[in-house]
């Protein structure tokens, strides 16, 4: 039988997306299956706020039995900083073709796996991040070669970061200001592959 969390009270009334978030994890439970993936249809039901997101990647997933391994998410609006700083993510976490209003936040978190793919972000910290697959920032392909590229205003911090997987930053498209080309990578370590 399936367990499902509570949605806290603070969410409420929930939004269109989010709503659809919390039907594909109770039809992913209902049917045994490991992975939930939520695309966005129309543009005005893209919203879902950084504080839901964080309570379903944190609380909601990792409540459900049978266990959710994989998370996507598509074409997105994120509302606010999705703070995941200090904590520990069961599922592997996918956003693609997403906007982030602010920035992302897995300071000390322990995560899956991380990609976000196409899209935007104002900023990723993951200072002493520990990732137990890769943790993937690129651009998207598209067709007749072409891509989709994920823009990132800020820096992406990922100092003293663990990743037991792959690290290519050099596969994102950052904004063109040479100013915003900052990627700190100090004392981080891998037992893969990391590109700087």
């Amino acid at each position: 039988m399936a367990y499902l969390a509570l949605v806290p009270r603070q969410f409420a009334p929930l939004l269109p997306l989010e709503t659809r978030l919390l039907d594909a994890l109770r039809d992913a439970a209902s049917r045994a299956c490991h992975n939930i993936a939520v695309g966005a249809a129309p543009a005005s039901c893209r919203l879902v706020r950084a504080g839901f997101l964080r309570w379903l990647l944190i609380e909601a997933i990792p409540a459900t039995r049978p266990p959710i391994t994989e998370f996507l998410l598509q074409r997105a609006t994120v509302a606010g900083r999705l703070d995941l700083g200090g904590s520990c993510l069961v599922v592997h976490a996918s956003f693609r073709h997403c906007e982030f209003e602010a920035p992302i936040d897995l300071t000390e978190a322990t995560v899956r796996g991380f990609e976000l793919i196409a899209g935007s972000v104002p900023a990723i910290w993951a200072d002493r991040l520990t990732a137990l697959s890769s943790v993937l920032v690129c651009a998207a392909a598209l067709e007749r070669s072409s891509w989709a590229p994920v823009s990132i205003a800020g820096a992406i911090r990922m100092n003293g970061a663990h990743i037991h997987g792959n690290l290519d930053p050099l596969r994102a498209n950052e904004d063109e200001t040479p100013a915003r080309r900052e990627f700190r990578l100090e004392g981080a370590e891998g037992s893969s592959r990391i590109c700087p």
